[in-house]
């Protein structure tokens, strides 16, 4: 199988055309950073936000119905986004399509009840290992239009760096919620969830053609679910809410999601999940660094400069061999109807590669289970390029 299998056309208007071709990985690279630097953004605005509200929850709140609000905006002054939502409306998906939204909500959720007993270091890094996790996985199925993209090794090293790179981002910050560890497997769940938000609203896009059609149907799920859960507890006065501050900055964190949203569409429709996370990880840490120095006036923290050039260098070497890998794809033919259901073992065979056996142990492991199915194979099965072929 190839490492990546773009996705070949989208439904438009009741018919299928070709899909859009990705835009370059360098642009999609620069448009995830710049959707990280927002992030970090958003992220300052709105814990000042939940401070002033008495709630975390509540800064959510609000800033998804401004979010919902803009969109609303762009929807009526902007005719291609109507018609991107029409072409969703005329040609529906699978359900689980669309709850990407509801994902970036339970993180929400998730977050507001256990960054006080972890910590905020403790709670990026297990954001981290579940975002990083999921988009490998997402990528390797094929849950986002990208198309699927084998475990390699490469990815798994620029997996490791990342999740290091926010290790040591963290140093200067303090790990003090190590008694609640057991919360940051809660954690990396929610964010491996964040991945699949990514991978499924590119999947929108790719019916829609335009991003701000699908930031619209992310919001509507997102918000709909927040205050599906905000509302009871408010209700009961569970969550406090000090009424709508004064300062109209408090609230740029609602107009930046919808864009945010839109750009991690377009880069994942170009990358994968797992490259335009890192690029987006790069982003959010060059954030930080800047808006630690214009709040506090000092050096730039080395911790937080050493978690970006980590991170960078995972953006770089995640690509390794994906235009080789595009190219050979172009020139292998379609698997056999015999040598089909041998392909459902290229997975366990990526797993045993990087995990230490040799190539004569694989093959010979997969002659076995090939056996045991009943399936006729020829003395020729081998590993060209650690790919899977039946000759």
């Amino acid at each position: 199988m190839p490492e990546s299998e773009p996705a070949r056309a989208t439904a438009v208007e009741d018919k299928v055309v070709p899909a859009r071709p990705p835009v370059p990985a360098i642009v999609a690279i620069t448009v995830a950073a710049l959707a990280g630097l927002a992030t970090a953004t958003q992220s300052a605005v709105n814990a000042e936000l939940g401070l002033r509200l008495g709630s975390p929850l509540s800064a959510a709140v609000v800033s998804n119905l401004i979010g919902g609000v803009l969109l609303l905006a762009i929807l009526i002054s902007v005719p291609a986004t109507r018609r991107g939502l029409a072409r969703v409306r005329r040609n529906p998906q699978p359900w689980w399509v669309y709850i990407g939204g509801m994902f970036g909500s339970v993180f929400l959720f998730t977050g507001a009840f256990t960054v006080p007993l972890l910590g905020v270091a403790l709670f990026t890094v297990g954001q981290v290992c579940g975002q990083t996790a999921g988009g490998l996985l997402a990528d390797r199925v094929g849950l986002g239009p990208h198309g699927r993209s084998r475990i390699t090794v490469w990815r798994v090293l620029g997996t490791l760096m990342a999740v290091t790179a926010v290790v040591v981002a963290q140093f200067g910050r303090g790990f003090d919620g190590a008694s609640a560890w057991w919360l940051l497997p809660v954690v990396a769940v929610m964010g491996m969830g964040l991945a699949g938000q990514g991978a499924l609203n590119a999947r929108v896009t790719m019916v829609s053609r335009q991003p701000f059609s699908s930031s619209m149907v992310n919001f509507a799920v997102g918000t709909t679910a927040v205050l599906v859960v905000f509302a009871p507890l408010r209700l009961t006065g569970t969550i406090p809410w000090n009424g709508l501050p004064s300062e109209p900055w408090l609230y740029i964190g609602g107009l930046v999601g919808p864009f945010v949203v839109a750009a991690v569409v377009v880069s994942v429709a170009s990358l994968g999940v797992l490259r335009s996370g890192f690029a987006v990880l790069a982003g959010q840490l060059t954030g930080a660094l800047a808006l630690d120095v214009v709040r506090t006036g000092d050096a730039p923290s080395p911790w937080v400069v050493a978690g970006v050039a980590i991170t960078a260098t995972a953006v770089v070497i995640s690509g390794r061999g994906a235009k080789l890998a595009a190219k050979l794809a172009t020139r292998r033919p379609p698997p056999t109807r015999a040598a089909a259901p041998a392909r459902y073992l290229v997975i366990a065979a990526d797993i045993f590669r990087l995990i230490g056996p040799t190539r004569s142990i694989v093959r010979n492991t997969v002659r076995v289970i090939a056996r045991a199915k009943g399936l006729s194979l020829t003395p020729d099965l081998r590993f060209r390029n650690a790919r899977l072929t039946v000759g």
